[in-house]
Protein backbone atom coordinates (compact mmCIF):
# COMPACT_ATOMS: atom_id res chain seq x y z
CA UNK A 1 0.00 0.00 0.00
CA UNK A 2 1.28 3.40 -1.00
CA UNK A 3 1.86 6.47 1.14
CA UNK A 4 -0.12 9.31 -0.63
CA UNK A 5 2.38 12.81 0.52
CA UNK A 6 -0.72 15.76 1.12
CA UNK A 7 0.57 19.15 1.80
CA UNK A 8 -1.34 21.49 3.12
CA UNK A 9 -0.87 24.77 3.24
CA UNK A 10 -2.99 28.08 3.38
CA UNK A 11 -5.84 28.75 1.35
CA UNK A 12 -4.93 31.02 -1.58
CA UNK A 13 -7.79 33.46 -2.24
CA UNK A 14 -9.16 33.87 -5.54
CA UNK A 15 -8.87 37.53 -6.70
CA UNK A 16 -12.41 38.84 -7.46
CA UNK A 17 -12.69 40.71 -10.70
CA UNK A 18 -12.99 44.65 -10.37
CA UNK A 19 -16.70 44.47 -11.41
CA UNK A 20 -17.50 48.13 -12.18
CA UNK A 21 -14.30 49.62 -12.96
CA UNK A 22 -15.18 49.38 -17.01
CA UNK A 23 -18.47 50.86 -16.07
CA UNK A 24 -17.39 54.11 -13.67
CA UNK A 25 -14.49 55.10 -16.57
CA UNK A 26 -17.46 55.47 -19.13
CA UNK A 27 -19.63 57.74 -16.43
CA UNK A 28 -16.70 59.80 -15.99
CA UNK A 29 -16.20 60.22 -19.53
CA UNK A 30 -19.67 60.99 -19.56
CA UNK A 31 -19.60 63.90 -17.09
CA UNK A 32 -16.75 64.91 -18.67
CA UNK A 33 -18.07 65.59 -21.74
CA UNK A 34 -21.23 67.04 -20.53
CA UNK A 35 -19.42 69.41 -18.17
CA UNK A 36 -17.14 70.80 -20.98
CA UNK A 37 -20.14 70.99 -23.73
CA UNK A 38 -22.06 73.28 -21.19
CA UNK A 39 -19.10 75.18 -20.22
CA UNK A 40 -18.86 75.91 -24.03
CA UNK A 41 -22.16 76.49 -24.82
CA UNK A 42 -22.13 79.26 -21.48
CA UNK A 43 -19.24 80.75 -23.35
CA UNK A 44 -20.97 80.92 -26.60
CA UNK A 45 -23.83 82.70 -24.97
CA UNK A 46 -22.54 85.36 -22.84
CA UNK A 47 -20.25 86.66 -26.11
CA UNK A 48 -23.44 86.60 -28.10
CA UNK A 49 -25.19 88.86 -25.55
CA UNK A 50 -21.72 91.26 -24.79
CA UNK A 51 -21.77 91.33 -28.97
CA UNK A 52 -25.50 92.25 -29.54
CA UNK A 53 -24.88 95.22 -26.58
CA UNK A 54 -21.46 96.49 -27.70
CA UNK A 55 -23.35 96.73 -31.50
CA UNK A 56 -26.36 98.30 -30.00
CA UNK A 57 -24.15 101.00 -27.94
CA UNK A 58 -22.12 102.17 -30.84
CA UNK A 59 -24.14 102.61 -32.90
CA UNK A 60 -27.58 104.37 -31.47
CA UNK A 61 -25.70 105.90 -28.20
CA UNK A 62 -23.73 108.53 -30.54
CA UNK A 63 -26.65 110.19 -32.21
CA UNK A 64 -28.79 109.82 -28.80
CA UNK A 65 -25.90 111.81 -27.09
CA UNK A 66 -25.77 114.38 -30.03
CA UNK A 67 -29.50 115.41 -30.01
CA UNK A 68 -30.01 115.70 -26.54
CA UNK A 69 -27.04 117.88 -26.75
CA UNK A 70 -28.65 120.32 -29.60
CA UNK A 71 -31.99 120.17 -27.48
CA UNK A 72 -30.06 121.63 -24.08
CA UNK A 73 -28.57 124.04 -25.92
CA UNK A 74 -31.82 125.58 -27.81
CA UNK A 75 -33.85 125.11 -24.54
CA UNK A 76 -31.24 127.34 -22.40
CA UNK A 77 -32.27 130.70 -22.40
CA UNK A 78 -29.62 133.91 -22.46
CA UNK A 79 -29.61 134.72 -18.97
CA UNK A 80 -29.71 138.88 -18.00
CA UNK A 81 -28.70 140.03 -15.14
CA UNK A 82 -31.35 141.43 -12.46
CA UNK A 83 -32.15 144.64 -12.35
CA UNK A 84 -30.79 145.37 -8.47
CA UNK A 85 -28.69 148.54 -9.12
CA UNK A 86 -25.47 146.84 -7.42
CA UNK A 87 -23.53 147.33 -10.47
CA UNK A 88 -23.57 148.61 -13.72
CA UNK A 89 -24.96 145.61 -15.96
CA UNK A 90 -27.62 145.43 -13.40
CA UNK A 91 -28.51 148.52 -12.92
CA UNK A 92 -31.99 150.20 -12.41
CA UNK A 93 -33.67 150.97 -16.15
CA UNK A 94 -34.45 154.45 -16.41
CA UNK A 95 -38.05 155.30 -16.01
CA UNK A 96 -38.05 153.44 -12.80
CA UNK A 97 -37.06 154.01 -8.89
CA UNK A 98 -34.42 152.72 -6.88
CA UNK A 99 -33.85 152.65 -3.10
CA UNK A 100 -30.58 152.76 -1.75
CA UNK A 101 -29.61 151.23 2.03
CA UNK A 102 -29.75 154.55 3.39
CA UNK A 103 -34.15 154.69 2.48
CA UNK A 104 -33.01 157.06 -0.53
CA UNK A 105 -34.87 156.82 -3.62
CA UNK A 106 -34.33 158.17 -6.70
CA UNK A 107 -35.56 158.25 -9.67
CA UNK A 108 -33.67 159.93 -13.20
CA UNK A 109 -36.07 162.55 -14.73
CA UNK A 110 -34.04 164.09 -17.40
CA UNK A 111 -30.47 164.46 -18.61
CA UNK A 112 -28.90 167.40 -20.54
CA UNK A 113 -26.13 165.82 -22.75
CA UNK A 114 -24.84 169.73 -23.98
CA UNK A 115 -25.08 171.19 -20.88
CA UNK A 116 -21.97 173.90 -21.50
CA UNK A 117 -24.21 176.97 -22.09
CA UNK A 118 -26.06 176.29 -18.97
CA UNK A 119 -23.50 176.07 -17.02
CA UNK A 120 -21.45 179.16 -18.40
CA UNK A 121 -24.70 181.16 -17.74
CA UNK A 122 -25.56 179.62 -14.39
CA UNK A 123 -22.60 181.28 -12.63
CA UNK A 124 -19.51 183.70 -13.45
CA UNK A 125 -17.98 181.12 -11.17
CA UNK A 126 -17.96 177.96 -12.92
CA UNK A 127 -15.39 177.02 -15.35
CA UNK A 128 -15.37 175.93 -18.83
CA UNK A 129 -14.87 172.26 -19.62
CA UNK A 130 -11.33 171.37 -20.55
CA UNK A 131 -10.19 170.24 -23.92
CA UNK A 132 -12.03 167.48 -25.40
CA UNK A 133 -14.96 167.40 -22.57
CA UNK A 134 -18.40 168.57 -22.25
CA UNK A 135 -20.75 168.78 -19.23
CA UNK A 136 -23.67 167.00 -18.69
CA UNK A 137 -26.38 167.82 -16.46
CA UNK A 138 -28.34 164.84 -14.74
CA UNK A 139 -32.17 166.01 -13.28
CA UNK A 140 -33.40 163.49 -10.38
CA UNK A 141 -36.32 163.06 -8.00
CA UNK A 142 -34.72 162.29 -4.62
CA UNK A 143 -36.99 160.76 -1.63
CA UNK A 144 -36.60 159.80 1.66
CA UNK A 145 -37.84 156.85 3.42
CA UNK A 146 -35.66 156.82 6.56
CA UNK A 147 -36.03 157.56 9.75
CA UNK A 148 -33.77 160.75 10.08
CA UNK A 149 -32.67 163.52 7.35
CA UNK A 150 -29.90 163.20 5.05
CA UNK A 151 -27.83 166.32 3.80
CA UNK A 152 -26.49 165.33 0.38
CA UNK A 153 -22.70 165.92 -0.72
CA UNK A 154 -21.11 166.05 -4.04
CA UNK A 155 -18.75 163.14 -3.36
CA UNK A 156 -21.64 161.19 -3.41
CA UNK A 157 -22.46 161.63 -7.03
CA UNK A 158 -20.16 160.04 -10.36
CA UNK A 159 -21.84 158.93 -13.55
CA UNK A 160 -19.92 155.95 -15.43
CA UNK A 161 -19.44 155.96 -19.17
CA UNK A 162 -18.79 153.02 -21.75
CA UNK A 163 -15.45 153.06 -21.43
CA UNK A 164 -15.71 152.08 -17.82
CA UNK A 165 -14.31 155.29 -16.08
CA UNK A 166 -16.48 156.86 -13.15
CA UNK A 167 -16.35 160.79 -13.75
CA UNK A 168 -16.76 162.99 -10.08
CA UNK A 169 -19.77 165.56 -9.53
CA UNK A 170 -18.01 168.79 -10.97
CA UNK A 171 -18.05 171.72 -8.74
CA UNK A 172 -20.95 173.59 -10.91
CA UNK A 173 -22.76 175.89 -9.02
CA UNK A 174 -26.36 176.64 -9.73
CA UNK A 175 -29.54 176.63 -8.47
CA UNK A 176 -30.68 173.28 -7.56
CA UNK A 177 -27.95 171.66 -7.38
CA UNK A 178 -28.01 168.63 -5.24
CA UNK A 179 -24.91 169.13 -3.15
CA UNK A 180 -25.73 170.95 -0.16
CA UNK A 181 -29.44 169.41 0.03
CA UNK A 182 -31.24 168.30 3.17
CA UNK A 183 -34.22 165.97 2.84
CA UNK A 184 -36.03 165.12 5.98
CA UNK A 185 -38.17 162.15 6.38
CA UNK A 186 -41.07 161.86 3.72
CA UNK A 187 -39.80 164.73 1.59
CA UNK A 188 -38.73 164.94 -2.13
CA UNK A 189 -37.60 167.08 -4.27
CA UNK A 190 -35.93 167.43 -7.63
CA UNK A 191 -31.88 168.25 -7.81
CA UNK A 192 -29.96 168.60 -10.41
CA UNK A 193 -25.87 167.30 -10.89
CA UNK A 194 -23.37 168.16 -13.05
CA UNK A 195 -20.14 165.90 -14.83
CA UNK A 196 -17.58 166.83 -16.21
CA UNK A 197 -17.02 163.95 -19.07
CA UNK A 198 -15.39 163.10 -23.04
CA UNK A 199 -16.92 164.26 -25.74
CA UNK A 200 -18.52 161.27 -27.83
CA UNK A 201 -18.82 158.69 -24.87
CA UNK A 202 -21.90 157.31 -24.39
CA UNK A 203 -23.74 154.83 -22.56
CA UNK A 204 -23.66 156.82 -19.11
CA UNK A 205 -25.12 155.36 -15.24
CA UNK A 206 -25.40 157.29 -12.30
CA UNK A 207 -23.76 156.06 -9.33
CA UNK A 208 -25.11 157.07 -5.49
CA UNK A 209 -22.18 156.32 -3.22
CA UNK A 210 -24.36 156.76 0.16
CA UNK A 211 -21.99 157.97 3.19
CA UNK A 212 -19.35 157.19 0.71
CA UNK A 213 -19.65 153.83 0.80
CA UNK A 214 -18.33 151.94 -2.17
CA UNK A 215 -20.22 148.85 -0.80
CA UNK A 216 -23.82 150.22 -0.50
CA UNK A 217 -23.51 151.64 -4.14
CA UNK A 218 -26.87 152.28 -6.50
CA UNK A 219 -26.51 152.31 -9.73
CA UNK A 220 -29.27 154.00 -12.24
CA UNK A 221 -29.32 153.49 -16.25
CA UNK A 222 -29.23 157.33 -18.13
CA UNK A 223 -31.61 157.82 -20.72
CA UNK A 224 -29.32 157.57 -24.79
CA UNK A 225 -28.87 160.56 -26.54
Amino acid sequence: MSDRVVVVGEPQEREEPKRGSALGGCFSFFFKLVFWAALLLSVGLVGFAIGTNYEDVSVDAPAQVEEVTADSQKEQPAQTPVADGKSPASAIPHGEVGTATDGITIAIESVEYNADAFVASASQANASPGAGNRYILVTMRLGNTGEEAREFSILEFDVVGERGTAYDNAVVLHDDMVSGTELFPGGNTLRSAAFEVPVGETGFTLIYSPSLSNRNRLFLQLPPE
